[in-house]
């Protein structure tokens, strides 16, 4: 009779450890799975405006001024969807870039081909600091032979005095 009890205790003990190390085991699949770190939920919010007022009224004067000259005007593009590193280039090079913008990229309407940058430059950049960005970002437009074009909000512009100045910084740029 004990023979039968202590077998009987030894399937129960058997089961209850198989069935933990069952579920043990879906636990740790289930883990390998799901990512390893949880991310926390993101609290922003949308900007109320996308241009500043300056932006804006450029934009819409740009836009006026490059349809004559078949060039399509994209705004604040990120110099890492114009530019690539060339073969030997310093392993860091990317990463001075990468995450600056430019305010406005224009394109051949043919085939989309980048063609020159603009800046529209404000008070913000008499400062040291953004006088270095804006050099950097000089450089690389240099450095790829694309012109960068620089305006400043408080020199009042026309849709004809910006075509004047794009056409003139294009022709100088092909020659």
């Amino acid at each position: 009779m004990l023979k039968r009890i202590l077998t009987a205790l030894f399937r129960m003990l058997a089961r209850t450890i198989v069935s933990a190390l069952k579920q043990r085991l879906r636990e740790s699949l289930e883990e390998a799975v799901r990512p390893s770190r949880r991310v926390a939920a993101f609290k922003v919010d949308a900007k109320p405006f996308f241009f500043s007022l300056a932006e804006n009224n450029f934009y819409g004067m740009l836009t006026e001024a490059c349809r004559s000259l078949d060039l399509v005007v994209f705004p604040k593009v990120g110099l890492n969807d114009i530019f690539r590193d060339k073969y030997g280039a310093d392993r860091g090079q990317y990463f001075r870039y990468a995450q600056m913008h430019v305010d406005f990229l224009l394109v051949s309407k043919e085939d989309y081909r980048p063609v020159a940058g603009i800046e529209l430059d404000g008070t913000s950049h008499d400062t040291a600091k953004q006088q270095a960005r804006d050099e950097k970002k000089n450089q690389v437009f240099k450095a790829a032979g694309l012109p960068l074009m620089r305006f400043y909000n408080a020199v009042p512009q026309t849709s004809e005095s910006i075509r004047t100045k794009v056409e003139d910084v294009l022709t100088m740029a092909r020659v």
